[in-house]
């Protein structure tokens, strides 16, 4: 077993079976790694003792292979709890957020060769407004998603405690995967997040819900949320115009959670 494994051994507190022969041992520790949210690349470090940077093309495909198979616990997870992820069904995505009380305000179709879908979702009861575009011609798969929501913090940034850290690591905390954007300004109790939705984004709201901040319904502030509708054949076009164009289409009750027409940015 690889020495660098002890760093794995020692965070995931896992200990060796009396019949376990070294390796089988190593194997085990690694499944278990990844399947907790583990980075490939690092397992692929550890195994090596080299940065990723210095690979050579059999260690690349060591660290892809583990990527792969770290995407095949994801996925297993996700589905066990209807949850996104990654290269998910573009129809299973459909019916979870429909499972999930978002309703379905906008819909177009681009790419005649392969017919792609481009969606806006909404999820009322939270103030949630959700971009989903699809990939792919017969086995449609998602492309992209993004929520945006306004989060109301309850107290100022410099006021909370160490609970209220806590709660904000756990619900704002991004990861490479998953990276939450926000504009943050200064002696506000509110954030404007924009959350990459491929994968874990009904936890992600379920954790919200689950915790002392609350969701901004109708938003406080339109102006500071970057909304980004093109689709991807349209990424040289005007995307203000291109946004205005699609906000307007929207039933009011949409509108008004959103606080257009305050098209200011």
């Amino acid at each position: 077993m690889s020495k660098n494994i002890d760093e794995i051994v020692k965070s995931l507190e896992i200990l060796k079976y009396k019949t376990e022969s070294d390796d089988e041992f190593q194997e085990r520790v690694i499944l278990a790694y990844l399947n907790r949210g583990g980075d490939a690349f690092h397992v692929a470090e550890l195994l090596t003792g080299k940065d990723y940077k210095t690979f050579n093309g059999s260690e690349n495909m060591l660290a892809f292979g583990l990527h792969l198979l770290k995407n095949d616990f994801e996925k297993e997870s996700a589905i066990k709890r209807l949850d996104t992820f990654f290269n998910m069904p573009w129809e299973y995505y459909q019916e979870i957020l429909k499972y999930n009380e978002f309703s379905l305000n906008y819909e177009e179709n681009f790419n005649e060769e392969r017919n792609e879908v481009y969606q806006i979702w909404t999820q009322e009861k939270n103030g949630i407004f959700l971009t989903a575009e699809s990939y792919g011609s017969k086995d449609k798969t998602l492309n992209s998603t993004y929520a945006h929501f306004e989060l109301d913090l309850k107290k100022k940034y410099e006021e909370f405690d160490e609970l209220d850290w806590l709660f904000y690591s756990k619900v704002l905390g991004g990861t490479s995967n998953n990276p939450v954007s926000m504009k943050i300004e200064e002696n506000s109790d509110m954030r404007t997040v924009n959350y990459d939705g491929r994968s874990n984004l009904l936890s992600k709201i379920k954790s919200i819900e689950n915790s002392p901040f609350s969701f901004n319904n109708p938003w406080k502030s339109y102006p500071d949320h970057f909304l980004w509708l093109s689709n991807y054949s349209e990424t040289n076009g005007n995307y203000k115009e291109i946004r205005e164009r699609k906000i307007k289409k929207l039933p009011d009750n949409i509108k008004k959670m959103i606080g257009y027409p305050n098209l200011d940015n």
